[in-house]
């Protein structure tokens, strides 16, 4: 099924390391038992004549003074991505902890580099050029997080992290099935975020409520698009009456001033009204 959803041939699974415990992180010991049950997986794929792999993998997490899982079992992985999870408020001590990460020969990439959730949570200080430079010394790739909530690494710095020769790595940041279709964004993020806009806009206007609250967030936060708190609020709106209420939008919308707000919801109205027409019609 995930292999007719995405058109993927391989897939990796860089589950949370344990210090994520809030995400029920994986110990040294159930990783391992992950790296058997991937390994049995893949060879009924085999026998079964089908082409598709699992990848093994971590998420791990960059401690204060080292990586949340030891060298020779990262060792054993397909896919090691480094994240901080946990910052401070130093841009230094940030910095050297990402910095740190990238020098392990057993990291591949650092992910989601400045922690940021677009109008939820700013990005924590890093010297976002310093961590560039390092991995372009050590071939160490940095993430494309897809997830409409963070597009980072922000779309700025990739002018400058491909002037380095540093890899873009897209991920989908998926916690469910339908995440996955966060590749295809993250496509469009990475040849231009024009591209990511249209994308959106198009899934707005054909009905999807998923579409309509991401465009929402782009117009909220200036990503990809001139940023405008009306239109936010507006396709916010839309989304909630097509069943798809966002809380973090919710918040976004009440810090608004109220003559933007009912700018919002006036150019709500007519789309809503399409809307409960074409629900009246379904249910007669």
């Amino acid at each position: 099924r995930f292999r007719n959803v995405t058109g993927v041939q391989t897939c990796a699974l860089p589950i949370y390391s344990r210090a994520s415990f809030q995400a029920n992180g994986l110990s040294p010991e159930r990783l391992r038992d992950q790296l058997k049950a991937i390994a049995e997986v893949n060879r009924k794929l085999a026998d079964d004549g089908t082409d598709f792999r699992l990848l093994t993998g971590t998420e791990v997490d960059i401690l204060k003074d080292k990586l949340d899982f030891p060298d020779d079992l990262l060792a054993e992985l397909d896919v090691v991505v480094a994240s901080l999870h946990v910052a401070g408020s130093d841009e230094a001590d940030n910095t050297k902890r990402l910095l740190r990460a990238a020098e392990n020969p057993h990291v591949h990439m650092l992910g989601h580099l400045t922690g940021r959730l677009l109008l939820e949570r700013n990005p924590y200080p890093v010297n976002q050029q310093a961590v560039i430079d390092a991995c372009a010394a050590t071939g160490t790739w940095i993430e494309l997080n897809a997830s409409p909530w963070r597009f980072d690494l922000d779309w700025r710095l990739w002018h400058y992290a491909r002037s380095k020769g540093v890899k873009c790595v897209i991920n989908c940041d998926a916690h469910r099935l339908d995440h996955f279709g966060y590749l295809r964004l993250g496509t469009g993020v990475a040849r231009n975020e024009t591209a990511a806009f249209n994308y959106l806009m198009r899934a707005a206007r054909k009905g999807s409520p998923v579409g309509q609250s991401r465009l929402a967030f782009m117009y909220g936060s200036g990503r990809g698009v001139k940023g405008d708190p009306v239109q936010a609020i507006r396709w916010h709106l839309i989304a909630q009456a097509g069943g798809n209420n966002d809380p973090f939008l919710d918040e976004y919308m009440r810090k608004q001033k109220p003559e933007t707000i009912a700018a919002g919801q006036e150019a709500a109205k007519s789309w809503i009204a399409r809307l409960n027409l074409a629900d009246r019609k379904s249910t007669r």
